[in-house]
């Protein structure tokens, strides 16, 4: 999987962008490195416009301490630098050297990818299947956007599948270490702590969820240096349920120049998404309803409700930006149908990636294009 992962990459990079794997990380112009990132490196920016969220974690990675220039280049710098694990990890592995820090950026996400192929392979393996089953890892959107864009996002869902194997093999010190882990990706990484302490709580295991309530101690010491350093930008909470979704659904966002052209295309690829995502947040309480006091049961109906009342409507936008946030509830269900060997939990996964693939297709068209 790894492999197939660094074809892909090196196949992207060569024919869409001359080599220049920086172009992985999606900076635009509206926001422009730092000059000493561009003294280490021949970055290649996107003009014009905003670019990616890898353009900030790329910087996080270069600067995880918040002490230069990079939180002056960012949309949102006190949210960003919450979500610090990946960049910190790429940053101590090479040794704050800045000519290693982005290769072992994209490592560090092979690993996690690696790590959850692993863990839904033992899943699989455990049920009396072939661990070939891991390679459905691939179908979380998360793991192609992160790899293609640079965010964090699989990383999360890697730790989803992984407490998902640690629970299932009674494994009781590791799924406190993952859910420690979980905040430090990005905030939805509450929703896994929380979810486990629920679920120790439902079984009266109280001494074992308050441990895992400690846990979250790191990420609350983090997020106060954070927020003691760095200015933040308000998050306007929905007035009413779904109405970001709705909103996304009812005026979608304008196509122009060749990409008018696949507009009809695209807006029926995105209402199925849309639909798969409600499908998915519907999934999510049947779960909870069955498993009452399953981790994984909770974490999933943790992310329904948080779509039903926090997603803005910015965010139902595009696939890229809700399918790789919402991952860990798609590789939740994705669990639930290999378990039960059902395809119909595999039904929201199969409406989100015609859109996906869409807003993919440019980059794929060029790949062919120079192989054939």
């Amino acid at each position: 999987m790894a492999v197939a992962a660094v074809l892909a990459q090196t196949a992207v990079v060569r024919f869409n962008y001359l080599g220049n794997g920086t172009a992985l990380f999606r900076h635009g112009m509206e926001f422009p490195p730092p000059p000493s990132l561009f003294e280490q490196h021949r970055l290649f920016i996107f003009p014009p416009g905003y670019g990616y969220d890898g353009q900030f974690y790329h910087l996080m990675a270069h600067d995880p301490l918040a002490r230069g220039d990079a939180p002056a280049r960012m949309d949102d710098p006190r949210l960003r630098y919450r979500r610090i694990l990946v960049p910190l990890v790429a940053w101590v592995i090479a040794l704050g050297r800045p000519a290693l820090i982005d290769a072992v950026y994209d490592i560090v996400l092979l690993a996690a990818v690696s790590a959850g192929v692993w863990a839904l392979g033992a899943l699989a393996r455990g049920r009396g299947k072939s661990a070939a089953w891991g390679a459905a890892f691939a179908l979380v959107p998360a793991t192609a956007i992160s790899l293609d864009r640079m965010t964090p996002d699989v990383a999360l869902v890697a730790l989803t599948v992984a407490m998902a194997w640690a629970v299932e093999e009674k494994r009781r010190g590791l799924p406190v270490l993952l859910v420690l882990l979980a905040p430090l990706v990005r905030e939805t990484g509450w929703l896994l702590l929380i979810a486990y302490a629920l679920s120790l709580a439902f079984q009266r295991c109280w001494r074992r969820a308050g441990l895992v309530v400690l846990a979250g101690l790191p990420a609350l010491a983090w997020y106060a240096y954070v927020d003691l350093r760095l200015p933040s930008h308000p998050y306007p909470l929905l007035a009413i349920p779904l109405s970001g979704l709705w909103s996304a659904a009812a005026h979608p966002p304008e196509a122009a120049g060749p990409q008018a052209l696949a507009a009809p295309l695209m807006r029926a690829a995105g209402l199925l998404a849309l639909a798969g995502m409600l499908l998915a947040f519907a999934w999510a309480a049947v779960l909870a309803r069955r498993h009452p006091a399953s981790p994984l049961a909770l974490t999933a109906v943790l992310f329904a409700l948080t779509g039903v009342f926090l997603q803005r409507a910015d965010h139902w936008q595009a696939a890229h930006d809700y399918a790789r946030v919402y991952s860990p509830l798609l590789a939740v269900l994705l669990l639930d149908g290999l378990v039960r060997a059902s395809p119909w939990p595999l039904l929201p996964l199969l409406c989100v990636w015609p859109r996906l693939a869409l807003e993919m297709r440019g980059e794929v068209l060029v790949v062919l294009r120079g192989i054939f």
